[in-house]
């Protein structure tokens, strides 16, 4: 028999017995309207039996469906059946049961009004999101969670909520849409998440949830894009942000848009201080969240990355944006094991996704494991797909040189990086790593002196190849470059000082009172 693993983000909507399961949000609500949100892996779980419709599931076959393949004790899988179980006693209580099959596996029985009956048909979207299905309130959601408990972020608060009553299930359908496209941040999936938004917004113009997040998703496409694009982008998310707190003053979404509506390079201290009070207000909500995750890399409090980046990874497992954040903290502070760990797991899951098959290729070619990179770029049949030939060609040229420390092979990549550097910021950031991996700090610091700057030679705004349309302007420069580990002697050299700063980053430090997390220059 084929195993195939579970990926809640595909899984269709199920019914059992009195329950309505939404495996995309982890949302199980019973008919009476009381709702409660399920970890990542429970939810896995009971999709594996009910799909087993009735036949005893063995536990090698949860553990290959649900934790990748990955060895893991037999604790692991009892926490996870026990919390399975108290779901059963709780919301779940006349709708289904877990039966344990002794030293074999593992059983789901569903019952209807408490007599136990075969497995249903998976339902359809229709059917499970019927009208006619009683409106969930937030009085409805308030006493779920009272009886049956609620997975939280840090133990205490919904994930990503709306504190007004449930959208109608055709808007909710879309908002749903939307947060899977939004979960892949490419320009174009972020496009099509405001779609799906705006069509939400359209089906319920007095809800602030999804003006919310039409905002924030806006605001990510500003951060992406360039010129006349970018303004119209801007104005669209704090035109949809207003429309938000119109309806709702508290609405963390349009509060976190409207704060870093503004640059983040050079302007520090300025946009940290408005990000804090929306965080005070909304510390558990992920658009704020993944904001300030974005200054604290920038800013050198790597620590309060990594912390920042497992919270959001244990809410919601399914973004690559998280584990690619958990994997350069980690590589930053010296835990190579951990970024490895995270990295084995990501890649699994992710195998083609851009972000997360070259943050891996480029672990692997900056940690003494470039013969490797070099294989996986080598894959032709199983690298990204969208990007140009020379990308990889550049990448390859990286890792050799990286692998052999020749002469030959390092003035070949140098001269390609020389090349590619000027065109783009991306290839720009790449090649001062590069140049201060091999020892070259004047090419080092002359790049990083045109990306900040502008000394030298121009940088163009394109943040990669042109096939990804993507664009890092001045406001928004890049600098969690600086603290990867063979970036420590540019730390130490002098010259550092100037740039760090030129850029206003020594000024943040000392008027925020906070320290980077590693010794730089110009700053005690």
């Amino acid at each position: 028999m084929i195993v195939t693993r579970i990926d809640l983000g595909l899984a269709s909507p199920r019914k059992l017995g009195r329950l309505d399961l939404d495996p995309a949000v982890r949302e199980i609500r019973r008919d009476d309207g009381a709702a409660e949100l399920v970890e990542h892996r429970v939810m896995q779980v009971l999709l594996a039996l009910i799909e087993a419709r009735g036949r005893i599931v063995r536990r090698e076959e949860l553990t290959e469906r649900c934790w990748e393949g990955r060895i893991v004790g037999e604790d692991a899988l009892n926490r996870v059946i026990s919390r399975l179980r108290r779901v059963a006693d709780g919301i779940g209580k006349d709708s289904f049961r877990i039966e344990t099959i002794t030293k074999i596996g593992y059983r789901l029985t569903e019952l209807e009004e408490g007599v136990a009956k075969a497995v249903a048909p998976t339902a359809s979207i229709e059917q499970v999101r019927s009208p006619s299905a009683p409106r969930l309130t937030r009085r409805g959601t308030l006493v779920g969670a009272a009886a049956a408990g609620v997975v939280t972020l840090a133990g205490g608060t919904l994930w990503w909520r709306d504190r007004r009553p449930a959208l109608s299930p055709p808007a909710r359908e879309a908002m749903e849409r939307g947060m899977a496209a939004f979960r892949t941040m490419t320009l174009d999936h972020l496009a099509s998440a405001a779609a799906y938004f705006r069509q939400a917004a359209a089906l319920e113009p007095d809800s602030a949830e999804p003006w919310g997040r039409l905002a924030i998703a806006y605001r990510w496409m500003y951060r992406l894009s360039h010129g006349e694009t970018a303004r119209l982008d801007a104005q669209r998310a704090r035109e949809a942000a207003n429309k938000a707190l119109a309806l709702d003053p508290d609405n963390g979404d349009a509060q976190a848009t409207l704060a870093t509506l503004q640059p983040e390079f050079r302007n520090w201290l300025a946009y940290d201080a408005a990000c804090r009070p929306v965080l005070a207000s909304h510390p558990d909500e992920m658009g704020i969240n993944m904001l300030y995750l974005d200054l604290m890399s920038n800013v050198g409090r790597i620590r309060a990355c990594v912390g920042i980046s497992r919270r959001l990874r244990a809410a919601d497992p399914d973004w690559p944006f998280f584990h690619s954040s958990l994997i350069l903290g980690n590589w930053c502070l010296g835990r190579l094991d951990d970024a490895d760990t995270v990295m084995d797991g990501a890649f699994r899951q992710w195998p083609r996704d851009i972000n997360i098959w070259f943050v891996r290729q480029r672990l692997l070619a900056y940690s003494g494991r470039a013969a490797a990179a070099l294989a996986m770029i080598e894959d032709v049949d199983n690298r990204p797909l969208g990007l140009p030939g020379w990308d990889f060609d550049l990448a390859a040229a990286e890792s050799r040189a990286l692998l052999t420390r020749s002469k030959a092979d390092v003035d070949a990549a140098s001269a390609l990086y020389w090349d590619k550097a000027r065109q783009s910021v991306g290839e720009a950031v790449n090649a001062c790593q590069f140049f201060a991996a091999i020892g070259r700090k004047d090419d080092a610091f002359a790049i990083l002196e045109a990306t900040y700057l502008n000394r030298g030679f121009h940088i163009g705004d394109r943040y990669f190849a042109e096939e990804q349309g993507t664009y890092a302007e001045r406001r928004n420069r890049p600098t969690w470059l600086l603290w990867l580990p063979f970036m420590a002697d540019l730390r130490a050299d002098p010259r550092m000082a100037g740039i760090l700063h030129d850029i206003g980053l020594i000024d943040y430090w000392q008027r925020s009172r906070t320290r980077p997390d590693f010794a730089v220059a110009g700053f005690a």
